[in-house]
């Protein structure tokens, strides 16, 4: 029980982290009109980290989550509904128009559900699959490419394309497309290396 209750507050307590990160992000862009009790500490912290996407705004949040999502399914309590997929489409509607119409740290706010909806399905569909120990290495080494691949497609869209506000739904398409692509030709290519190299020992021996 009090696994389960800690668990709880610390999702809620790294959500709460994640609204103040995005809020903290809007205000960066009206400093001016803030109050200087308020504007002088956000800016000071924007000169020290420059962005809320860090370990203190956002790490928990994902962390506890994902935490929760794995509890439940240990319990074999994890359910998505009809309903829950109704939401989830309204959802990310949502956060396609005001991505495309200038509010895109608005749409941040809606991450925490999206990715916990996903997450959720992802995980379900596994499991009913039966999908063995190989589906999930190379689950595992695709995001971990992705990860360091896409900050380069961030780059070219902050530099590049959109240099005056990259934070948009053609930034993201751009960069989660790119990454994925880029992260599955590597790994096809990563895994016809290793099986000529595991003829060419075999061939030795």
């Amino acid at each position: 029980m009090l696994r389960k209750y800690s668990i709880g507050k610390m999702a809620e307590f790294g959500s709460v982290l994640y609204i103040i990160g995005v809020v903290l992000t809007i205000l960066r862009e009206h400093l001016k009109e803030l109050p200087v009790i308020i504007a002088c500490p956000i800016g000071m912290y924007f000169k020290l980290f420059l962005t809320t996407r860090n370990g203190l705004f956002q790490s928990l949040a994902f962390v506890s989550i994902g935490m929760q999502i794995a509890e439940a399914e240990q319990f074999d309590k994890l359910r998505v509904s009809i309903q829950n997929a109704i939401v989830f489409v309204l959802v990310c509607a949502v956060k396609v128009f005001c991505s495309l119409f200038g509010g895109s740290d608005i749409s941040k706010l809606l991450d925490l559900p999206t990715f916990y909806f996903m997450f959720a399905v992802i995980i379900l569909e596994c499991k009913e699959n039966r999908l063995k120990g190989n589906f999930y290495k190379h689950l595992r080494s695709t995001s971990e490419t992705m990860y360091f691949i896409h900050m380069y497609f961030v780059a070219f869209c902050a530099l590049v394309l959109y240099k005056d506000d990259y934070n948009n739904f053609k930034s993201y398409l751009i960069c989660a497309g790119g990454a994925l692509a880029v992260s599955e030709i590597y790994s096809w290519m990563k895994n016809i290396s290793n099986r000529s190299t595991t003829v060419s020992r075999l061939k030795h021996d």
